[in-house]
């Protein structure tokens, strides 16, 4: 997706119909987007030999329903950071779970190095979460990562608990850290909980 430029030629941000349009499959600007950033683990599983610096070679997996994406993969290392080819775009279309595996890369069969999981509707729209998960068999593995759903009808974002005000062309403000909050943790921590609960029933047709 390309940035566009403002007046003074600083880049901003994509447009969300620009966003829907770089997704594959996704033919209408009338789709919700889930985006994430893959930013580190840490402590992984040493799944090589160990000797002379030969050490798990990691990679991670991110799966929402039938797409798939991968980071590249860190050679010989416990604490690998991503910091290219590590952002991802979903077309939401359902209700659903955001999968994350983290693979140590083998010619023949990878292994894992422990999984983490996140509810969909747990995410409150339009603000980016950063997450610092446990990895489930994966010992005292951990994923850090920020992910942000964008409920999107038409091309106009539906959002109905922003953030704060961002004026054009400046940058957004660091996410906030959570370990992952319950929907019912969401909708007790600010006045809009309540809003991002309908929201989030009307575009997946869930009740409370």
């Amino acid at each position: 997706v390309m940035e566009s430029s403002n007046a003074q030629g600083q880049p901003t941000a994509p447009s969300m119909a620009a966003l829907v349009a770089g997704v594959p499959g996704v033919g209408s600007a009338d789709a919700s987007l889930l985006r994430v950033r893959v930013l580190s683990a840490s402590s992984l599983i040493n799944k090589d030999t160990g000797l002379f610096g030969d050490l798990s070679d990691p990679f991670v997996r991110l799966k929402l329903g039938s797409q798939e994406f991968k980071t590249p993969t860190i050679p010989n290392n416990l604490n690998p950071v991503w910091t290219a080819g590590n952002e991802f775009t979903f077309a939401v279309e359902r209700a659903g779970e955001l999968e994350l595996e983290v693979f140590n890369e083998n010619y023949i069969r990878h292994d894992s190095l422990g999984s983490t999981s996140v509810a969909l509707y747990t995410l409150p729209p339009g603000e980016w979460i950063r997450r610092r998960d446990p990895l489930k068999n994966g010992k005292d593995g951990l994923l850090e990562f920020e992910v942000r759903f964008d409920p999107v009808r038409g091309g106009q974002s539906a959002v109905l608990v922003p953030s704060r005000p961002v004026a054009p062309g400046a940058s957004l403000p660091d996410p906030p850290m959570t370990g992952g909050a319950s929907l019912g943790q969401l909708q007790g921590a600010a006045p809009g909980g309540a809003q991002t609960a309908a929201l989030h029933s009307s575009l997946f047709g869930m009740s409370q």
